[in-house]
């Protein structure tokens, strides 16, 4: 049986990829509420859980007196990043892709209008199913890359936010 994979991101900067059986051989022990006290081979670790996000697999970790961001990819998100399909968390997103290919049914917006996060801005038609893209942050709209009962490709850019 295949170990599962994680993945660790320590400050958006360090990549550490791990499986179960890497998992099993370290020695972790509560010390304290939110403290541990962590062994690996010869290198020995206290760490203090500062702040947690068990939604998002976000934490702050003190290690060793310091502070590291500490996020956690198991395998399931580790394939969907592969396979493309990962939503940006980012509210910085400026532009609008095609999810997957398709044809636009209506755009609801105009250029230089004002939206709201999560208003409809376009429908998209995929697989003989209407699927309603979001607008992914509040902002101005500054160009439309498509027209109604037009054909899109995955990853196609079809709006601008200035």
């Amino acid at each position: 049986m295949a170990s599962d994979l994680f993945q660790l991101h320590i400050n958006n900067k360090q990549s550490i990829d791990l499986n179960t059986s890497d998992i099993k051989e370290l020695n972790l022990i509560k010390t304290a509420e939110n403290t541990y006290h962590l062994i690996d081979g010869d290198a020995s670790y206290t760490i203090e859980v500062v702040a947690s996000d068990y939604n998002s697999r976000s934490y702050t970790l003190k290690i060793n007196g310091q502070l590291q961001e500490v996020s956690i990819k198991n395998s399931l998100d580790l394939l969907i990043d592969k396979m493309g399909l990962t939503a940006s968390t980012t509210k910085d997103v400026n532009v609008v892709n095609a999810p997957m290919p398709g044809q636009i049914i209506s755009v609801e917006i105009k250029e230089g209008q004002e939206v709201d996060e999560n208003d409809p801005i376009l429908i998209l038609e995929a697989m003989k199913m209407e699927n309603v893209m979001l607008a992914p942050k509040s902002g101005v709209i500054k160009n439309i890359h498509v027209d109604t009962a037009q054909v899109v490709e995955k990853g196609q850019l079809l709006v601008e936010f200035e």
